[in-house]
């Protein structure tokens, strides 16, 4: 029965989901302004005609799409790089809404790059959810929930809350195709939460909507009627006629259709199938005509049931909708066998496997192309070393040839001056020939600092890609992390969660030397003192203990990236082991974390508690010892020594070499 839901989820999610919500300042002004030089007319115009490019969006998409476009002209030509990212967004929308989505993603791809460029969390917040939208809609769930989380995450820094439930909402559709390992619900019941609690009517029906559908695909028929209703209800009272109101009818109607219901589920899609014409949304159309379909057949009409179904694949192919071309080609076969047409019906067969196959590759093509930029900039790295190379050894030479030249020129100096009066003519035909030979050295260092001058723009280019690389990986952790998290929502075993638990901290130990060396600019390592600050303050917040105080403190040391991230694994691990079990009960207490360097060359890390010390060891190591054992592999790691004194507390002192191998 999920399958019956699974696209119409998305369809709806795509209509009522991604709302702006960074609106353009209101104001009066007509189109007489358009005319006006001045920048601030400019942004009145713009704006005006960006509200106006809104309230049609859902029920007249060519009108707000001719609205749109003229207020991204003017904001153009007014050089305002915000209101250029709002009208690209809105111009996005509303190819959308027409169900031309190789456009709108273009449009929503440079919103993104406009926003960031102006510096504005809302706008950048917003065209990443859009992106992350337009990749789901594309079969790819990996890149929506990495472009949903990264909008999360920028919406609630900025405190956009109402941004927050949308997005929400989108990484619940995206997290339903990762099936057990990401609960979809959840983003759904904290976006329902929020939109409640803000009294944001729109997030409401929105989230009603979807949980409307996580409901229908579980069978719970009566309940999504009820969440679709009440949706519906508030769609009726603010924008009859809208895509979202034939959205909610078409899920409506496969409610209808569960339930065998089929004239009642007919006159829903009807509905639906009647706003869509009049607005134009082919996404939407072909959705409907997927839907009558299955109807149809469910009907043994089979005739018009593969009419239906043609016509939907025919659309959903003509804009890129992949999964509504994949469940339509699917609605051929059985309804041509059905027929007596087997012959017809294995060849469709055959051709929905083709289908399904080339929407696959092509998926994972993209994936291919983001490999093929990595091993470019790895060549790039090693051509870059090669003339760092061969300039050194252009160097050399010169400077062999420069400091030979020289002697040879003074010593001859040195005998034309004593023979001056009997060598006249030699010396000046020398002379000449040292001329064109400084020439010819002087051509040479032009070309050497021409070498030079490209080496540095190379190297220039490379501190850019790793700057990008420890960025991504930072992302990527905080991605991994965020999902370790909502694995943990799901469990009851307070065991499980506890583990999850603690291969966060350890990914958030590694996520912050990535950050540090991404913010640094440098890349020669970080400084201990900031780093263990940042940690402390994740593990605090992480293990919510007050009653347990950490004081932090460092000389001023630089560690790379070889020895920073085996230290934060230690330091993570002795100070939650701290928490875990120096302190029982409601006991109070101290955890210090001392880094003191010695001769410039050495460092002692130590990780104190005044807990109650360390128990004895068990005869057969278990769970216990476990974060102890990897503590001594990462010591080791760092060619450091590790000292353990349990006294009053238990105090731990690793000593190691800030340069390996000294």
């Amino acid at each position: 029965m999920r399958a019956q839901f699974d696209d119409l989820i998305e369809i709806g999610a795509l209509f009522v989901g991604s709302i702006l919500l960074c609106p353009a300042s209101l104001c009066s002004a007509g189109t007489d302004s358009l005319h006006t030089p001045t920048a601030g007319a400019a942004r009145t115009a713009a704006s005006a005609l960006y509200d106006s490019a809104r309230a049609v969006a859902e029920t007249d998409p060519t009108a707000s799409l001719h609205c749109a476009l003229r207020g991204l002209a003017i904001s153009r030509s007014g050089g305002d790089l915000r209101l250029q990212a709002l009208g690209c967004q809105l111009t996005g929308e509303a190819y959308f809404q027409r169900g031309e989505n190789d456009s709108s993603e273009a449009y929503h791809l440079r919103a993104l790059d406009l926003a960031r460029a102006a510096v504005d969390d809302s706008l950048t917040a917003a065209a990443l959810n859009s992106g992350g939208l337009m990749a789901y809609m594309r079969g790819d769930p990996t890149v929506a929930l990495q472009l949903g989380f990264e909008a999360l995450s920028i919406a609630q820094r900025s405190g956009n809350r109402i941004l927050t439930v949308r997005i929400d909402n989108h990484l619940g559709l995206a997290a339903r195709d990762f099936g057990a390992s990401v609960s979809d619900i959840g983003f759904f019941r904290r976006a329902l939460a929020e939109a409640i609690a803000l009294g944001d009517s729109e997030g409401i029906a929105i989230t009603r909507n979807h949980l409307g559908s996580w409901l229908a695909t579980r069978g719970s028929l009566d309940s999504a009627l009820i969440h679709y209703g009440a949706s519906l209800a508030y769609r009726m009272r603010t924008a009859p006629g809208s895509n979202s109101v034939a959205v909610l009818d078409n899920n409506i109607g496969n409610v209808y259709r569960s339930q065998r219901r089929y004239r009642e589920a007919e006159e829903s899609y009807r509905k639906s199938h009647a706003i869509s014409m009049r607005t134009g949304s082919r996404n939407l159309i072909a959705t409907t005509y997927k839907n009558m379909a299955i109807l149809a057949r469910d009907q043994g009409d089979h005739a018009r049931a593969l009419d239906y179904a043609r016509k939907a694949e025919a659309i959903s192919l003509s804009i890129g909708l992949s999964r509504i071309a994949i469940l339509s080609a699917q609605e051929i076969p059985p309804n041509l066998a059905a027929q007596g047409n087997f012959h017809l019906a294995y060849d469709s067969l055959v051709a929905f496997i083709r289908l399904r196959d080339s929407l696959d590759n092509e998926r994972n093509e993209r994936h291919l192309a983001e490999l093929q930029v990595r091993f470019e900039s790895d060549r790039k790295e090693q051509i870059i070393q090669q003339l760092a190379l061969e300039q050194a050894r252009s160097v050399r030479n010169f400077l062999i040839a420069f400091v030979a030249l020289s002697l040879l020129l003074g010593i001859v100096l040195y005998f034309l001056y004593r023979e001056k009066s009997s060598a006249a003519r030699e010396l000046a035909a020398r002379q000449k020939e040292l001329e064109h030979l400084n020439a010819a050295l002087m051509a040479r260092n032009e070309q050497l600092q021409s070498s030079e001058s490209h080496l540095r723009d190379s190297l220039q280019e490379k501190e850019v890609l790793l700057k990008e690389i420890h960025h991504r990986v930072k992302n990527n952790l905080q991605v991994v992390s965020s999902l370790l998290s909502l694995q943990s929502d799901g469990l009851t075993d307070d065991t499980s969660r506890a583990l999850l638990l603690d291969s966060q901290d350890r990914i958030r130990a590694m996520a912050l030397v990535h950050e540090r060396l991404y913010r640094s600019g440098t890349f020669m390592g970080i400084e201990l003192a900031d780093y263990l600050a940042d940690l402390m303050n994740h593990l605090q917040a992480s293990h919510g203990s007050r009653r347990v105080r950490i004081d932090v403190s460092s000389d001023p040391v630089s560690v790379n990236i070889d020895a920073a991230i085996p230290l934060g694994l230690i330091v993570s691990e002795l100070v939650t082991n701290a928490f875990k079990h120096a302190f029982p009960g409601d006991t109070e207490g101290t955890v210090q974390v001392i880094a003191r360097s010695i001769h410039e060359r050495e460092c002692v890390l130590t990780v104190a508690d005044n807990g109650q010390g360390l128990p004895p060891p068990p005869d057969d190591a278990g769970e216990s010892t476990l974060g102890l054992q990897l503590v001594h592999i990462l010591v080791e790691q760092i060619e450091g020594h590790l000292e353990i004194t349990n006294n009053g507390g238990t105090r731990f002192d690793v000593r190691f070499p800030l340069t390996p191998g000294s």
